[in-house]
Order: C-alpha cells, then sequence, then structure tokens
C-alpha cells in the first residue's frame, strides 16, 4: 500500500512536466488601447496568427457566450463590423477560416475613433470614444511579431 501513495505524486509530477515539455502553453503578443474604463486589446500568436480583438468595458451588457458585434467607427465614417461572442462585460472576436482578420483591420483608412459592442441574445450593448493613436502602425507591428 505504502508503495502506491509514493508513486501516485511521482505519476502526478510526470504528467505535468508532459504537459508542459509539449508546448500547449502559447505566447501571445498584443497591444492595448484604453479609454477610461473601456480597454481594447488586440492578440496574436505565431500558433495562432489571426488576430483575436478582446474588449473589456465598465457595464454589463451581456449573458454568457452571447452571439455579438464589434463595431469600429473611423473619423472618416468607416465602419468595421466582425463577430463575437461576449459574455457579461468582455467581448472576444470569433475569426471564421475564410477570414482575414488582418486585412480587415488593416483596410481603415483613418484610426478607429469610437467602439460599440452589442450583445445579439440580450439585446445589450455599450459603445465609448477611444484613443487609438498609431493604430496602424502598432497594427503592422503586431503583425510582424505574429508570423512563423
Amino acid at each position: 500500500m505504502n508503495k502506491l501513495l509514493l508513486s501516485a505524486p511521482l505519476l502526478s509530477a510526470l504528467a505535468l512536466t508532459a504537459f508542459h515539455c509539449r508546448g500547449d502553453v502559447e505566447h501571445f503578443h498584443q497591444i492595448s488601447f484604453h479609454q477610461d474604463a473601456t480597454q481594447l486589446q488586440i492578440q496574436c500568436s505565431v500558433q495562432q496568427p489571426q488576430p483575436r480583438l478582446i474588449v473589456r468595458v465598465p457595464q454589463s451588457y451581456a449573458y454568457s457566450q452571447d452571439p455579438s458585434v464589434l463595431v469600429l467607427r473611423t473619423a472618416d465614417g468607416e465602419i468595421l463590423q466582425l463577430a463575437s461572442v461576449s459574455s457579461l462585460t468582455t467581448l472576444t472576436t470569433q475569426a471564421r477560416a475564410d477570414e482575414d482578420l488582418w486585412a480587415e483591420l488593416t483596410s481603415l483608412h483613418s484610426e478607429p475613433i469610437s467602439l460599440e459592442v452589442i450583445s445579439f441574445r440580450s439585446g445589450g450593448s455599450f459603445s465609448s470614444a477611444i484613443q487609438m493613436s498609431d493604430f496602424q502602425t502598432s497594427l503592422a507591428q503586431l503583425k510582424s511579431s505574429c508570423q512563423p
């Protein structure tokens, strides 16, 4: 019986080591833009080169895992809408296999000045002005750090 008890911690340690050695941990590169309590992060990694946008807002507008949309607006009147999923105060974009989010983001000719998050299930929304200085330059640098 003592032999079995001694081997259980060893097996747990070996399993944990094997998990970390497989390389399952991704290193995400990101840029962030803040305005008051609103935050927009754009993340990518070498393993997942398509960007992921995460928006955190100060008030709840969604339930859990709600189909949603992120709307970015520029001063020139350009509008970019990205399919997303929202939970409470956080939205995460969901890229489709046939979608190139880098191309969509770089298609904006001027910096976004506002964002809006809309939950289709709860009907809730939140909009905010947001300062995105050097948006295209920061985006290009982020994209280059995530290329394989």
